[in-house]
């Protein structure tokens, strides 16, 4: 019987292998079609029958294989996505982007329909998950009423997938959680790779290296600004990776990768997300503990600096111009006082919040309706409010902010306290090491985020890769929340259970 047994489940995981390169195939087959008509539309008798078919095979196919998918599909999906969702080829003068916005679609798609036929039952167990569906939800029905409808309805689908897949992830094993991290590092890993590289074939990357002074590195992303909160979790994660390396080899690898991220970031010049990740690495020893006495020197100094400061206004100005000196692009102190010109932006897009305080614009909105209301003297306009609470309020007001507040704010009330007391009991078991190291990680890239969302739009509005990064913070804290022990039984009252 049980040899019965073995044989069925061997043939039902070569079953569910075959069914797997049947929907890959489907969608490349997909994906070359739309390729080809994109760029030459010219049979189209031959050319609209064979994408309907190819577009037939990705459904069937993808909806027998979620029924049962592989294991290794959620982490592929959601690597892919995040690689993806930032990656941008720039073509002669730029285009390509509507083709490749087409292509990142349909990995988004994909990640979706995943999280909603395996998890969607995920989000109900925790009200952290709940919340953070609620806002995925909302957004995605704010595509409705946004004048980028078709974007934003498949940006919408995209909150949705990965709101649900952080659901389901959070409320399975370790192992589970881990894995979505190592997704997103060897994602990161692509990322820097393929941006170093390209530098040798690509002109236009290669002025970015050549002449930093004047242009800041893009690597295969579309901006410094986008490139560089990437690699700022990228040196989160790699000392997450070099933590629970199992072999010295690994040890080196990790530690190799990361001098690479902190080169792309240091080289994207990105301030918000350098600074966000100084700051994380200093607030993660001062809630872990671990510090002692440097920390109660530490905040002593600070203090005196302070105070330093307040009587003495002199200092003032010696201080900013050292730090406009260091910071500062042009050398201007007003460039620093101003947040590189981000207040006019920020006062642009308080107006427009006023206007619409509730339900926003929709989702993907921001590119459209900020232009309407800012420009500078010389008519450049912006296509984002360059802060994460603005971003979100032009793109879906109080009411699907609001959930998203709560879930940052409780996933940080976690994992701190989580911090703090898994440090102060002392317990230096295998589990509770592994499980402090992911919540530091976790704890580590929220609050870079965080950060960096007062000058960039961060996980807010339309998605990118961020926001994945915060469906890994998520995950994180719904699962410490499910597994708290009960010696810091207080975590049961966010979510979890006691």
């Amino acid at each position: 019987m049980n040899t019965k047994v073995y044989v069925n489940q061997d043939h039902r995981a070569g079953a569910d292998s075959l069914m797997g390169l049947v929907f890959g195939f489907a969608l490349l087959s997909f994906s070359v079609t739309m390729v080809w008509i994109v760029t030459d539309f010219g049979v189209p008798l031959l050319q609209l029958p064979v994408i309907l078919l190819t577009l037939l095979a990705v459904v069937v196919a993808g909806f027998l294989y979620f029924l049962n998918p592989a294991r290794f599909l959620t982490f592929f999906l959601i690597g892919l996505v995040y690689f993806s969702f930032e990656a941008t080829v720039r073509l002669g003068g730029g285009g390509g982007g509507d083709l490749q916005s087409l292509v990142k679609g349909v990995f988004t798609l994909a990640l979706a329909m995943l999280g909603i036929f395996t998890g969607l039952r995920s989000i109900w167990k925790s009200w952290i998950s709940l919340a953070f569906f609620a806002y995925a939800l909302f957004a995605m029905v704010s595509a409705t009423y946004s004048p980028m409808v078709l974007i934003a309805g498949v940006a919408g689908i995209a909150l949705v997938g990965v709101a649900i897949i952080a659901a389901k992830i959070g409320q399975g094993d370790q192992a589970d959680v881990e894995d979505y991290w190592r997704a997103m590092y060897w994602a990161s890993t692509l990322t820097v790779l393929a941006s170093f590289a390209f530098m040798a074939i690509s002109p236009n990357l290669a002025r970015d290296f050549q002449d930093m002074a004047n242009y800041r590195l893009r690597g295969i992303t579309g901006t410094a600004n986008s490139l560089g909160p990437i690699m700022g979790v990228a040196c989160i994660m790699a000392f997450y990776m070099m933590k629970r390396s199992t072999s010295p080899g690994w040890w080196r690898f990790h530690v190799v990768m990361l001098l690479l991220f902190s080169a792309a970031l240091l080289l994207t010049n990105s301030r918000s997300s350098i600074l966000g990740v100084a700051v994380a690495f200093i607030a993660s020893g001062f809630v872990g503990g671990g510090w002692g006495i440097l920390r109660f020197l530490a905040s002593l100094i600070g203090a005196t600096i302070l105070a330093t400061v307040m009587f003495y206004p002199g200092l003032q100005d010696q201080l900013l111009s050292m730090a406009a000196a260091l910071f500062s692009r042009t050398g201007s102190v007003h460039e620093l006082t101003t947040f590189t010109g981000r207040q006019i932006i920020w006062a642009a897009s308080w107006r427009l919040v006023e206007d619409s305080p509730w339900i926003g614009y929709g989702l993907s909105s921001v590119s459209v309706v900020l232009p309407k209301a800012h420009a500078d003297q010389w008519g450049n306009t912006v296509a984002t409010a360059h802060n994460s609470l603005l971003e979100s309020l032009l793109s879906v007001g109080w009411l699907g902010t609001l959930p998203l507040l709560a879930v940052v704010l409780a996933c940080l009330w976690v994992l701190a306290r989580y911090l703090f007391a898994s440090y102060s009991l002392r317990d230096e078991s295998d589990s509770v090491v592994a499980r402090r190291a992911m919540s530091v990680c976790a704890f580590r890239v929220l609050i870079m985020m965080l950060v960096q969302g007062v000058g960039e739009k961060a996980f807010a509005g339309h998605p990118g890769s961020p926001f994945v990064a915060l469906g890994a913070v998520v995950a994180t804290a719904v699962f410490m929340t499910l597994n708290m022990p009960r010696s810091v039984a207080w975590g049961a009252s966010i979510g979890g259970k006691s």
